[in-house]
């Protein structure tokens, strides 16, 4: 009996998808959603394309609770062209499929992009079986349907535009409408549908990098010498509202502390280099045997619940963090190395992907005009060099010594170059553009960063740091502001 009622229900979703009478629905504990870039950065030469996932994840069950049985999905694409769509490679395809077969065993399939002009929708329909008791497991979300899309070039000129992939029922392949459906047991249910926002907007808008103080040299018989690894916010269009961090820490040091202070996720009232007015933050160091025995920190920051505050455009800390490297027991030349990076936001907890604080795990994300966004990332390689202090830490493109970098090194190193000037002491210090030279095109450079936008000077910088190519004779110790 429970068979009949669950081919029942089957076919009844078919009937729905072809425009027949079907059963009476109930809402279910299914959710449809889309993953994929947030962000498509077109370029005239092309070709501008991405791919993006639909899910399906279940919600309240036991893992041996019957699963969804079969499934119609019905997308309309906004702003894209679909260039394909295909259950190939997720747990629709056929069992027999290589090298990733799927779940599906002697049932039914249909996946048509649809429309005009090179396709603006994408209708699907899966019986995992119709013969075989073959359902979806309720373990984590399953994947069903993979879409490509192109996105136009923008003009010249202009901003971000949005663009969407959209759960709407009615779309009509080759046969009559279909809606978005899940049968569970014989029931045809409507599941929760999230639609997709991407944005196509210029290389670089938005993205994180590590940065600060992530390498140094200590003397040999040290017991120990701190990191003071930062992370750094990029925002070249105006309109993020908030942010979320996942930072996984792996190697030879312990971090030790992290804080929002002294950054623009500060509360504004305690802290000057604050923006957060009436809004939330949350930042802690994560507990190892509740992410699988991976450590890092996780932080999220709500700039205000009731002002309209966003991130000014430019580069902003974000968060800091200290780590403790032993070095009692190292030599001479030894190397003490760690790293931190930002985890993936697609793979399952704990084994890799976002890290758990006290609550759930953080993606990796910015709010940007009330969409989730997720940025491209940079990630950091730290280290500790063990060395008689020979050679001197230096803030790259600090050129006077002063121990900052502005307008006044891009003078100073002019003066040098053609007035007679003071030479620059640490000459690494003044190749602000990294190629071991020191000319006017380092002027340039700092000059295009400091008021054009152009690229971050490499490491070290903002803060004091070591270039592992420096010798005596490109920065002697105590030349700089450095300790």
């Amino acid at each position: 009996m429970k068979r009949a009622r669950g081919m029942a229900g089957v076919w009844g979703l078919v009937f729905g998808a072809i425009g027949l009478a079907t059963p009476v629905e109930a809402m279910g504990p299914f959710e449809y959603s889309i993953h994929g870039p947030w962000r498509i950065e077109p370029s005239p030469e092309g070709p501008n394309r991405a791919f993006f996932f639909v899910e399906i994840e279940s919600h309240g069950f036991l893992p041996d609770d019957e699963g969804a049985q079969a499934w119609s999905l019905s997308i309309q694409a906004v702003g894209l062209r679909v260039l394909s769509a295909t259950t190939l490679g997720t747990v629709a395809a056929e069992i027999s499929d290589f090298p990733l077969p799927g779940l599906r065993d002697g049932g039914f399939e249909n996946t048509q992009v649809v429309g005009q002009s090179g396709g603006d929708g994408v209708v699907s329909a899966v019986i995992l079986s119709l013969e075989k008791d073959v359902v979806l497991p309720h373990s984590h979300p399953q994947r069903v349907l993979a879409i490509e899309v192109e996105a136009d070039p923008l003009l010249p000129g202009e901003p971000c535009r949005s663009a969407f992939l959209r759960f709407v029922d009615g779309v009509q392949g080759s046969g009559q409408p279909v809606d978005n459906k899940v049968v569970l047991e014989g029931q045809t249910l409507r599941p929760e549908a999230h639609d997709f926002e991407v944005l196509i907007c210029p290389e670089g808008d938005l993205s994180y990098r590590i940065g600060g103080l992530t390498d140094t040299r200590v003397a040999p018989g040290a017991a120990s010498v701190q990191l003071h690894p930062d992370v750094f916010l990029s925002a070249n269009v105006g309109g993020v509202q908030g942010w979320s961090l996942s930072v996984e820490s792996r190697g030879e040091c312990e971090l030790i502390d992290v804080t929002t202070a002294g950054t623009i996720g500060a509360d504004v009232s305690t802290d000057p280099s604050g923006l957060r007015n009436s809004g939330f933050e949350k930042t802690e160091i994560v507990d190892p045997l509740a992410n699988g025995g991976r450590e890092g920190v996780v932080s999220a920051v709500v700039l205000s619940f009731s002002l309209p505050l966003t991130v000014p455009a430019g580069e902003h800390r974000v968060l800091r963090m200290t780590l403790d490297c032993e070095t009692a027991e190292r030599d001479e030349g030894d190397l003490v190395r760690h790293a931190l990076f930002f985890p993936s936001n697609y793979a399952t907890p704990p084994e890799s992907g976002q890290l758990a604080g006290a609550g759930q795990p953080v993606k990796t994300a910015m709010t940007f005009d009330g969409n989730t966004v997720e940025p491209s990332f940079e990630n950091a390689d730290l280290f500790v060099l063990v060395s008689t202090p020979h050679v001197g830490s230096f803030i790259r493109c600090d050129a006077n010594a002063d121990g900052r970098f502005d307008l006044s090194d891009a003078v100073w190193i002019v003066n040098e170059l053609f007035r007679g000037g003071s030479p620059t002491l640490c000459r690494d210090a003044g190749d602000c553009n990294g190629d071991t030279l020191l000319d006017l095109s380092d002027t340039v450079f700092s000059v295009s960063y400091l008021f054009l936008r152009g690229s971050t000077p490499p490491a070290p910088f903002p803060a004091c740091g070591i270039d592992p190519r420096s010798t005596e004779a490109t920065c002697p110790a105590g030349s700089t502001s450095c300790l």
